[in-house]
């Protein structure tokens, strides 16, 4: 594992990325698992590790799609704001990467319409319900409502790693309502 992603903030260990996301592991055993953001695979190859049944990740950046093929890692080069699932799965993990989006409310309702069972959102502490971010044009995004109106809801919530100077992130596990 290469035990550290790139941050706003600079380098962020592998042990912080997996903050929050404790409830996770025993949910992806012999579960389809898309991994949208998946970066160099590092948290993709924990639920293979966790029994995931199959694992496809996504990722835009050709170095980490690299790394990550390395790990065995089913990765899709492509950019998540316009990548369009051709298959539904039955866990989608969207780790800190819908905020960095152009349109943050159409990629999480695409993502959950390609979702059959449990959504995992990872965003900046200050990002839900409404979420403002100079790369979708700091226009307040109600994400929630995105959640609702697409059938779904809440199932558990949990804090996330702190990256420096910030509040916890926030990491909520989508079911359907």
């Amino acid at each position: 594992m290469s035990m550290w992603f790139r941050s706003a903030g600079g380098k962020v260990s592998l042990q912080q990325q997996l903050i929050g996301l404790e409830y996770l592991w025993p949910l992806v055993k012999d579960k389809t698992v898309l991994d949208v953001g998946c970066a160099e695979g590092d948290i993709a190859e924990l639920c293979v590790t966790c029994g995931c049944g199959e694992l496809v990740g996504v990722e835009s950046r050709p170095e980490a799609v690299r790394f990550s093929r390395r790990k065995g890692i089913n990765t899709i080069k492509a950019n998540a704001e316009d990548w369009v699932p051709e298959n539904r799965y039955d866990v989608v993990l969207l780790l800190g990467v819908i905020h960095k989006l152009r349109n943050p409310a159409e990629v999480l309702a695409r993502m959950l319409r390609a979702c059959k069972e449990l959504c995992v959102v990872r965003l900046p502490g200050d990002g839900w319900p409404v979420l403002v971010d100079e790369r979708s044009g700091s226009v307040p995004i109600d994400l929630h409502r995105v959640m609702v109106e697409a059938g779904w809801k809440i199932q558990h919530r949990t804090d996330g790693p702190r990256v420096e100077g910030s509040k916890a992130q926030w990491v909520g596990y989508l079911v359907p309502a």
